[in-house]
C-alpha cells in the first residue's frame, strides 16, 4: 500500500483486496453497540465512586459525544464508498480535511475491538499465543488501524 499526502488529499493506493476489506470494516468496527463496546468508549469518569456525576456524564455529555462520532463515522463511511478497483488492487482518495474524522474513527475502532475481543496488552506485544481466528483477525485490524492512525498523526497539526 501507498500513501501520498498532498495539501488537498490522502491518497492510498495500492491497496491489497484484504487490506481493502479491514478498511471498509472500520465504521461498522466503530459503530458496535455491545454494552463492553460503550463501556470501553464511554468510560464513566468516577468509575461507579460518585454515581450522580457518572449519571450527569451519560445524561450530558454522552449523547453529544455520540453524535460526534457518528458525524465521523459517516465521513468516513462516504469516503470508504468511494474507494475504486484499479487493476487488482484499490485506490482510496479523501481530502485532508477529512483527517479528524478519520482519526477518531480508526481510535474508535480499535477501541471497540480490543473491548470486543478483550485483548490484551499482553496479545498486542505477541506474549500470548492466540488460537481465536476472530481475535487474531480483531487484533491485525487493531495494528492496521494504528498504523494508519500513526501516520494520520504525523502529518497533522493538532
Amino acid at each position: 500500500m501507498k500513501i501520498e499526502w498532498t495539501p488537498e488529499h490522502i491518497i492510498f493506493s495500492e491497496i491489497d483486496e484484504f487490506i481493502a476489506d479491514a478498511l471498509r470494516q472500520i465504521p461498522i468496527c466503530a459503530s458496535s453497540c455491545e454494552d463492553k463496546v460503550i463501556a470501553r468508549i464511554y468510560p464513566a469518569p468516577t468509575d461507579g465512586v460518585d454515581e450522580d456525576a457518572d449519571e450527569d456524564w451519560r445524561e450530558h455529555v454522552v449523547p453529544g459525544l455520540s453524535e460526534l462520532f457518528q458525524t465521523h463515522m459517516d465521513v468516513v463511511s462516504k469516503d470508504l464508498a468511494e474507494m475504486r478497483e484499479e487493476d487488482e488492487s484499490f485506490t482510496l482518495t479523501f481530502p485532508t480535511e477529512h483527517t479528524r474524522a478519520w482519526m477518531h474513527t480508526l481510535n474508535q475502532a480499535r477501541l471497540a475491538l480490543g473491548a470486543l475481543h478483550d485483548v490484551t496488552e499482553d496479545d498486542m506485544e505477541g506474549r500470548t499465543k492466540v488460537s481465536d481466528a476472530e481475535k487474531s483477525y480483531a487484533l491485525f485490524q487493531i495494528e492496521i488501524y494504528g498504523f494508519i492512525l500513526h501516520l494520520m498523526l504525523e502529518h497533522t497539526e493538532l
